[in-house]
């Protein structure tokens, strides 16, 4: 994920779980080394990313409909 897409993705939601998720999907962090980086939970992490995730998906498919989306891991 670019860190354009991600800025997308975010809609109107940012703080630090969303800090945390951007440690991993855009900088390739893993979700433990993000936690003891933020002082997050991995939970909260790993839900920042599912919501980012799906928001991905939801745009993918209205720009470019039965494309596949990107896997993000």
């Amino acid at each position: 994920m670019t860190a354009a897409q991600f800025d997308c993705c975010l809609a109107s939601r940012s703080g630090e779980a969303s800090a945390a998720a951007r440690l991993v999907l855009v900088q390739g962090l893993t979700v433990a080394a993000a936690a003891q980086q933020t002082g997050l939970a991995e939970k909260t992490i790993r839900n920042a990313m599912s919501r980012i995730r799906k928001r991905h998906a939801q745009i993918v498919l209205a720009y470019c409909g039965d494309a596949p989306a990107m896997h993000l891991e």
